[in-house]
């Protein structure tokens, strides 16, 4: 579940950023939680979709900046298994500036 989270959110980093963007990947751990944080410098997203695109039922597509296509159902997939294994998910997003995508797990001791 874990590949899956993470090719999802990478995946979609690499279809949404510029040719040579970057993506940072980082990891903090504060009261027995892991959270990874995700970032692009791609070309983000208006509020109204980062408030809806968790959302089961919400099939939100759009174009990639290569004209890439995708079904909508990724970032739901995600959500899925963060929340089936203890953890929250959520994004930040700036319209020409980026996506933050962060999640949570309980950290193994």
């Amino acid at each position: 579940m874990l590949a899956t989270i993470f090719r999802n959110i990478i995946s979609n980093a690499i279809k949404f950023s510029p040719i040579g963007g970057c993506i940072v990947i980082s990891a903090t751990e504060n009261n027995n939680l892991v959270q990874i944080a995700i970032k692009d410098n791609g070309m983000g997203m208006p509020d109204e979709i980062a408030k809806e695109i968790f959302y089961e039922g919400k099939n939100i597509t759009r174009e990639g900046t290569a004209g890439e296509k995708g079904s909508g159902l990724g970032l739901q997939i995600c959500k899925e298994f963060v929340h089936k294994n203890g953890g929250q998910i959520w994004t930040e997003s700036e319209v020409n500036k980026g996506t933050t995508f962060y999640f949570t797990l309980p950290s193994v001791q």
